[in-house]
């Protein structure tokens, strides 16, 4: 049985439904997973039918089934290096160094100097020739060619130097194949290769080297990679630059001829970057990698629903962030019409949204837990404890689970032009933002320009 398996595209947009074939079960896309970052879903006693996201980096000691201990059927581990930009860290060829963390993985009050091998100042300066070449490490190089011992040779300096590159520093050091053996034990259905994660404003030279650097460790990671029943998920990068992206996607094809790398994510995007940025980077990698690679695309770190929708529209078939989770235990609830903040719900009386509320419980005909048994007022006064974080996160949940069903649905039934008119009509009104047109033109679609 093949990992993916495509079942019906749109015909009006992008999206589609598939089917990807895990350890313990098939799964169907679009998906969006939430987020359980140390193995546990916070705040949480939803039963998620999908896949769940754990993270390799706080998942580190756990040496075991992931989907055993969390009990469930599906899981995907990113590789730690989200934590790039959430944790003070440097980063250097061998891996990512954790400056609060000593080499044991213990979080550390000593304060430490940062080693001595760390990253040059890049100086920013645009460029359009950049050298293909991934083992040039010479980043203001216009080109030179590749050849396969080169490859070779570092692969090798790694087999030996990760066997001691604990004892070479004095905090703790995720590499390539630390990350992947992390994710070996935790037997994960799919595992995300480290890459070199930096934000999107940075200068255009640093992201070639990022570009560079991820392939160089996807490389590392491949070569180390010992559970063969799990599938790899390279990462392209390149900032917003587009030639970046294509070349970054360009090594990464080449990487799908191991049996292992059956998915591909487009990472490095919300940043801060504008969102007909974000959507017009979405919309073209996505269109390249479909064209050449048969295996879903996975949208990395989006969570706001209107941008799970338009992500899926423009070609993605998996996303994920703790924003639906994060944003309930500060009291903010989903609906179509946009949040209700029930910290503040009594002086708002939620004027401004179409709230349907029946029998003051549940919220345009939800019919999640908390929705069927518990009134808004009732939320509000239990706000400050801890039931009231389980309940907005249960909703949240469903809302988002709920989405995602919606759409599959739609696709199949070829009305997903008349979902996505009737869903940003309720969420926008007639004055819909300038990058929902943007997409609306990216697609072709006309007739959703008015309301």
């Amino acid at each position: 049985m093949s990992f993916f398996e495509l079942l019906k595209e749109s015909n009006d947009t992008n999206a589609r439904i598939s089917t990807i074939n895990l350890q313990r079960r098939s799964v169907i896309l679009p998906i969006f997973m939430p987020v359980a970052t140390h193995g546990v879903l916070k705040a949480s006693h939803f039963r998620v039918k999908d896949v769940v996201l754990g993270n390799t980096f706080h998942l580190r000691d756990l040496n075991k089934d992931l989907k055993d201990y969390m009990g469930i059927d599906a899981c995907l581990t990113d590789s730690g290096g989200f934590q790039i930009i959430s944790l003070k860290n440097t980063i250097n060829e061998d891996g990512v160094l954790f400056l609060d963390y000593s080499s044991d993985g213990k979080l550390q009050k000593e304060e430490f100097s940062v080693p001595e091998q760390q990253e040059e100042d890049i100086a920013d300066e645009n460029f359009s020739n950049f050298c293909r070449n991934v083992y040039c490490f010479d980043c203001y190089c216009e080109g030179c060619p590749f050849e396969e011992m080169m490859r070779e040779k570092y692969l090798k300096k790694y087999e030996n130097r990760v066997k001691k590159i604990d004892e070479l520093y004095n905090m703790y050091i995720l590499t390539p194949e630390k990350s992947i053996s992390i994710q070996n034990k935790l037997n994960s259905d799919i595992a995300m290769q480290l890459d070199d994660v930096i934000r999107p404003e940075s200068n255009k030279r640093r992201h070639l080297m990022a570009v560079k650097r991820s392939i160089r460790w996807l490389d590392r990671l491949l070569h180390a990679h010992k559970n063969k029943t799990q599938n790899i998920f390279p990462i392209v990068q390149g900032g917003l630059h587009e030639d970046l992206r294509n070349f970054s996607v360009e090594e990464i094809l080449k990487r799908t001829k191991h049996e292992n790398v059956n998915g591909i994510a487009i990472g490095g995007l919300c940043g801060g970057e504008s969102k007909k940025l974000f959507c017009e980077i979405v919309f073209k990698t996505s269109k390249i990698l479909r064209s050449k690679f048969n295996g879903p695309i996975y949208v990395m770190g989006v969570g706001y629903p209107e941008d799970v929708i338009i992500s899926i529209c423009l070609g993605s078939d998996m996303s994920d962030c703790v924003y639906p989770t994060r944003t309930a235990r500060f009291g903010r609830i989903f609906t179509d019409y946009g949040d209700i903040n029930l910290n503040s719900y009594k002086k708002e009386k939620n004027t401004n949204l179409n709230i349907k509320i029946n029998d003051g419980k549940s919220l345009n005909d939800c019919k999640c837990r908390t929705c069927k048994n518990f009134t808004l007022e009732y939320l509000v006064e239990i706000r400050k404890t801890e039931n009231f974080c389980i309940l907005t996160t249960e909703h949240n949940l469903f809302y988002m689970q709920n989405l995602t069903d919606k759409i599959k649905l739609a696709i199949q039934n070829d009305n997903l032009l008349e979902f996505l008119k009737e869903w940003t009509d309720k969420r926008f009104g007639k004055e819909k933002p300038d990058w929902i047109l943007h997409v609306f033109e990216l697609l072709s679609i006309k007739q959703l320009n008015t309301t």
